[in-house]
């Protein structure tokens, strides 16, 4: 279990990260891939959801492509039930990263007959950068939430094992200065685009409380029609109680219906001397993203 956590916190900070020049290739796209990043606990997967419940987009599962790790055709075929002898050809034919996420953005459209494709990696806020450079096109969604409440809520993170229909409990208690550093870590590469008219920053709270206006500012920015069904919580349990459950299975309320309960735990669950911590080594950031 001990070397399981250590991998864990050593994947917050990217230790698992290959450089390789198939990955660095350059490359022009396109397609115009509506990109979900930000630090873990942020409400992403809640983000996924709605805006995968729009008739003209196909979501799904974490892919890591737009990261530089390996791909794995196996978990992208069994994740999104597709063919595993189309994904292999397409890697076997393409060497160039943008090259094989524009052919897998392509299968995945003409088998769902959607028109857009919503990548949610969380991860994908340290590469929005990479994704600006190669995809001029996508929108990049970096979704913020209050750190206290973040870090309070990585402290634990993931409760349950991944990959399994059941909780599972990982009984986890990760250092709170690896929770301080990763929401940090997160919001500096994703603030970074800031003035980039293909970013957009979608603030949690936004979300949970007022999800109509905020989603109509998100289909604007995307070029999409605004349309109610996003906001129907049964068609979002429906997707989560089926294939779909062992991929989120730390994250099944994105299911119900939206709350605003669990803005503000950190009130409960923070400790008085990491609240200071936090106040002190996040001052600059904490005033940047407004939750001063």
């Amino acid at each position: 279990m001990k070397s399981d956590q250590a991998w864990e916190l050593a994947k917050w900070r990217n230790e698992d990260w290959t450089a390789d020049g198939e990955y660095y290739a350059p490359w022009h796209s396109d397609n115009a891939p509506i990109v979900i990043g930000g630090c873990p606990r942020s409400g992403s997967t809640l983000l996924r959801f709605l805006l995968g419940g729009h008739t003209a987009a196909i979501d799904g599962p974490e892919t890591h492509l737009f990261l530089p790790l390996p791909i794995d055709a196996p978990r992208l075929a069994a994740r999104f039930q597709l063919p595993l002898v189309q994904i292999e050809a397409i890697r076997n034919r393409i060497q160039c990263r943008g090259a094989f996420i524009d052919s897998f953005h392509d299968l995945l459209l003409a088998r769902s007959g959607a028109r857009r494709w919503v990548e949610k990696t969380s991860r994908n806020v340290h590469a929005f950068e990479w994704i600006r450079d190669r995809f001029p096109r996508a929108i990049l969604l970096h979704i913020i939430r209050d750190p206290r409440d973040v870090i309070t809520s990585l402290r634990t993170h993931p409760r349950f094992v991944r990959g399994r229909l059941d909780r599972v409990p990982m009984n986890w208690h990760h250092p709170w200065n690896h929770c301080i550093d990763r929401w940090r870590r997160c919001v500096q590469d994703g603030i970074k685009l800031r003035g980039y008219d293909k970013y957009l920053e979608i603030k949690y709270e936004h979300l949970v409380r007022d999800p109509e206006p905020t989603l109509r500012a998100i289909c604007s920015r995307a070029n999409l029609p605004f349309e109610s069904e996003m906001l129907n919580p049964e068609s979002r349990s429906a997707r989560i109680g089926g294939t779909q459950r062992a991929f989120v299975i730390n994250n099944l309320e994105a299911g119900e219906a939206i709350t605003s309960k669990s803005i503000g735990r950190w009130q409960q669950e923070l400790p008085v001397a990491v609240l200071r911590r936090i106040e002190s080594s996040l001052n600059d950031l904490i005033a940047l993203t407004g939750y001063s």
